[in-house]
């Protein structure tokens, strides 16, 4: 059997804790009056088409009368990104507040003044994540595009200047959705396509008055009003006052606490940099991502947190091929909740460290995240008998197997040349069972 399908690769052995950045510094983004106009303009346009469609189209009875549209997730990870455990973090939500204090929805400051959207950011490693097209900008509803919004270069300026890339949506109840700061030339739909809940319009992007890729989405409802799609959960900390429900198919926790992903670097990456305006920009981020060592050398081991609430600690182990188990930790005593962190340890190989596929199960808030690297990379695996647990196998060359996966057993494969599965071989209901055609140097 030969495959593409995605997973994680890790790597390690001796561990001391090094780096920890919380990045907090604000990020730039902003909406001109230009694009809001034209939008306004456009949905004007469109609204005697839409009332025919829900009148006997393929939008009739998708929202009551008199009822408001509900909004999916805007964003899905691409098919390349499918093995990670998470792929976005919020970085700002909309200020409802409007005599110029920042407040938000939740009653706190996630927002800056006048910010009309909300900020969803690739995370971690913005930049790599857009260059490779790993997160789409999905529809949140179905509707009819009545803007797109595309072709102006300027996805990597890092600063307030060019025009916004964008797509709008109109939808049954006559409410717009717009997706500003796509990646340029990613638009996939045209004006006056009709769009399905969830089908991709384009990719994340950095265009126009943007610091780094990410997705403002903002609503505006069928008389241009803007809406915060977001609710409190209670009376007390409900500080949206600009209307009375959720428009949430299923609303986000406001901390969202978990391990977006685990990696593997040859030194400690940088995951921002900065121009004189102390904007985030694309020249200072380095991945520096390896998968494949040597014996002697120190592995970089990365965990990108997303929500890392204050007092709460991220540990992680590594099991060796010969069973050898290390582990490390790290507590954040910050004083306060993080929308993002990404945490690095060390470890330093021993020079007799034995060739194979290493593991690293890193744990948050009682969910593990594992991830594979490899030593001397093996080249050939021949695997036999009851695979069970999580486990998984890199090689150089080919991996075949005749082996049984029992329920509840992850297993990874990934080699050069070929994986070919013999007669015999057996993965049962609720087994997770992964193969994909890389080399071992193979990083998303």
């Amino acid at each position: 059997m030969k495959g593409k399908n995605r997973y994680i690769v890790l790597y390690a052995l001796i561990c001391l804790p090094v780096y920890s950045s919380a990045q907090d510094l604000k990020l730039i983004d902003n909406v001109n009056d230009e694009d809001l106009l034209r939008i306004r303009t456009k949905a004007m346009e469109h609204y005697a088409g839409l009332h025919r469609l829900k009148a006997s189209g393929p939008l009739a009875a998708l929202a009551p009368q008199d009822a408001h549209i509900l909004f999916d997730w805007p964003l899905r990870s691409s098919g390349d990104y499918d093995g990670i455990p998470n792929y976005y973090m919020i970085q700002n939500y909309v200020d409802d507040d409007t005599s110029g204090i920042v407040i938000e929805y939740n009653c706190g400051n996630r927002a800056y003044n006048g910010h009309k959207g909300t900020d969803i950011n690739p995370w971690p490693f913005w930049w790599h994540m857009m260059d490779r097209d790993y997160v789409y900008v999905v529809a949140a509803a179905p509707g009819i595009v009545i803007d797109v919004f595309d072709g102006n270069n300027n996805d990597q300026n890092c600063s307030c200047t060019g025009n916004n890339n964008v797509v709008a949506i109109m939808h049954a109840d006559s409410s717009v959705s717009i997706y500003y700061h796509i990646k340029d030339n990613s638009a996939l739909v045209k004006e006056n396509d009709l769009v399905w809940q969830g089908q991709p319009i384009a990719t994340v992007g950095s265009s126009g008055c943007s610091s780094n890729p990410h997705l403002h989405f903002e609503v505006r409802d069928k008389n241009n009003t803007l809406i915060d799609p977001w609710i409190g959960p209670n009376p007390a900390n409900d500080c949206n006052n600009r209307n009375e429900d959720s428009w949430w198919i299923n609303q986000k926790p406001y901390w969202e606490p978990q391990i977006n992903r685990v990696m593997t670097h040859s030194a400690q990456p940088s995951l921002q940099g900065y121009n004189n305006n102390d904007n985030f920009c694309a020249s200072g981020e380095s991945v520096l991502a390896k998968n494949n060592f040597a014996p002697g050398e120190t592995v970089f081991i990365g965990i990108a947190m997303h929500d890392y609430l204050d007092n709460s600690t991220v540990s992680y182990t590594v099991t060796f091929p010969n069973g050898t188990i290390v582990s490390g930790s790290n507590t954040n005593t910050s004083g306060n909740n993080n929308p993002r962190r990404y945490l690095v340890f060390s470890l330093l190989l021993p020079s007799n460290a034995p060739a194979g596929t290493y593991r690293i199960d890193a744990s948050y808030q009682g969910i593990v995240s594992t991830h594979y690297f490899s030593v001397n990379c093996i080249a050939n695996y021949s695997l036999t008998g009851t695979l069970g647990g999580s486990r998984g196998y890199i090689a150089s060359n080919t991996i075949q197997s005749d082996a049984t996966l029992p329920n509840g057993s992850k297993i990874k494969m990934q080699a050069a040349n070929n994986i070919q599965l013999n007669p015999g071989f057996t993965a049962v209901a609720g087994t997770v069972f992964k193969a994909r055609i890389k080399d071992c140097n193979y990083t998303e």
